[in-house]
């Protein structure tokens, strides 16, 4: 895999983390409180078990970790070395993503419009299907590439966003939201890109404004969020051990290449609002050929976020920054044919 990608992800976090054991045994495997009964409790207990699962996983983290309080405010869990630079990888797919759809919502091209599927905006040996749909050259509607981009993180769907929107585009928007480790890496003299670097502050702050309503207008914002929860999308880290009603509770975007596996993105209660913003980024020289979630670092994930999805659903939060949808929430029914 040869994924360059730079997503600057700023997911509102605070306190480091911090060691000790929690109190109670609500998992065999670790000592975790159910006595969570406020925001508050929830990040002091969310930064006992990322301390647990990142320190027995190994590897350089960078993260970023918040609780939605009743009154809308982010109470910070995690905050370890969230300003840091680093790869974005994947992450970076979703701000492409949203830079793409202002210009939907400006009414400057629509989710109809037609792509090129021919080089240079082809992936040959990357992630994703479109090289083998063995019609090449082809052509790819904009809603379908958005779709591929963010729920199996296929590769060519980013760069195919570049007959959209130009790198150089996408980093003045960045910049100009105040992002300025989250930039993608353009390919000097041709259209395509990297997807260059973020930090987990900044990755963590975007998911926020995107789910606030801050970025998009509600019908583009809700179209995002709608595919970053689908059963289809990324779930062999924060959703993997949750069975697939509850994977629709959870919004998130992979990242992996080389030493590094990121992720970020949002869990929600069941009455919809999001709860616990997160967003990790993890690197290490060891394993680099495994992208599963055999892999220490994405396995840490798995545990944490069984047991987040968990703290999520005990705090009954009316936190002011949810966006509430009826469709997003829609039961997955596989088909038949």
């Amino acid at each position: 895999m040869k994924r360059r990608t730079a997503l600057k992800f700023g997911l509102g976090a605070g306190a480091v983390a911090t060691a000790g054991a929690g109190v109670g045994a609500a998992y065999a495997d670790g000592a975790d409180s159910p006595d969570i009964a406020d925001a508050k409790q929830a990040a002091k207990q969310i930064a006992r078990i990322f301390d647990r699962e990142t320190s027995a996983a190994g590897g350089t983290w960078h993260a970023h970790i918040t609780v939605a309080d009743t009154d809308g405010s982010l109470v910070t869990a995690v905050d370890q070395d969230s300003a840091t630079t680093v790869e974005a990888m994947s992450t970076n797919k979703l701000p492409v993503a949203v830079q793409v759809m202002t210009k939907v919502d400006g009414g400057k091209v629509a989710l109809s419009d037609k792509m090129k599927v021919e080089d240079p905006y082809i992936v040959w040996d990357g992630d994703g299907l479109i090289p083998f749909d063995g019609s090449y050259p082809s052509e790819i509607i904009l809603g379908h590439t958005m779709s591929l981009m963010l729920s199996i993180s296929e590769d060519s769907s980013s760069r195919l966003c570049a007959q959209v929107s130009t790198a150089d585009e996408i980093n003045k928007y960045l910049t100009s939201l105040g992002y300025t480790s989250t930039q993608l890496e353009p390919v000097p003299d041709t259209p395509r890109w990297y997807l260059g670097t973020t930090s987990a502050k900044e990755m963590h702050d975007f998911w926020q404004r995107l789910i606030s309503g801050k970025l998009l207008s509600a019908k583009s914002s809700e179209y995002l969020l709608k595919i970053l929860r689908c059963a289809e999308a990324f779930h062999e880290g924060i959703r993997h051990q949750l069975p697939t009603p509850k994977r629709s509770q959870i919004a998130t975007k992979a990242g992996w290449g080389d030493q590094w596996r990121n992720e970020a993105g949002v869990i929600y209660n069941a009455a919809g609002v999001p709860i616990i913003g997160y967003a990790m980024y993890a690197s290490s020289e060891d394993n680099q050929d495994d992208f599963s979630v055999n892999h220490p670092l994405i396995a840490a994930r798995s545990k944490m976020g069984r047991r987040f999805y968990d703290i999520a659903q005990r705090l009954d939060s009316t936190a002011k920054v949810k966006l509430k949808s009826t469709d997003v929430q829609k039961k997955y029914h596989p088909g038949r044919g």
